[in-house]
């Protein structure tokens, strides 16, 4: 096992199932870059940790399990599985609240962490939105279907 899956992966983990919001702000570069799915750029820790707290509130039980790791000089790859359930609001980017659905999901997650240091400075995160989405019941039949 690599230096980065321990230091920086695991923490990071770590640190979203507990809602340790000021520790894992201590991870991150002040200038950190975060790009994920729906959500854009997101440029600093403060916008990263305020997303984290709107996605955990609506997720609050939510873990996310390691599947394997690729470490090279300062980068690390982890790929993983989030597993939840829907039991609080879920704030989209557009702006509207989905209310909680009570379903679960269990979506495939990839993270890139680029650290300097013993901070991460970039880090882009790669889920597929509308397997989330039918997870949560959110995705309507296509018209005809037969189940």
């Amino acid at each position: 096992m690599g230096e980065l899956r321990s230091k920086i992966v695991e923490r990071h983990y770590a640190d979203l199932r507990s809602n340790d919001w000021d520790r894992m702000k201590q991870l991150f570069s002040d200038d950190v870059v975060t790009e994920m799915p729906g959500v854009g750029t997101l440029r600093g820790v403060a916008p990263f940790v305020e997303f984290a707290k709107v996605f955990f509130a609506a997720f609050p039980e939510g873990r996310i399990d390691i599947r394997s790791t690729i470490e090279q000089g300062n980068t690390i790859i982890a790929e993983s599985t989030m597993i939840a359930t829907q039991t609080g609001p879920l704030a989209t980017p557009g702006g509207q609240t989905i209310p909680p659905t009570g379903k679960s999901i269990e979506l495939p997650v990839a993270d890139v962490f680029v650290v300097d240091g013993d901070k991460v400075v970039q880090h882009r995160v790669y889920f597929d939105q509308m397997s989330m989405m039918n997870q949560l019941g959110l995705v309507p039949e296509p018209a005809g279907a037969t189940a």
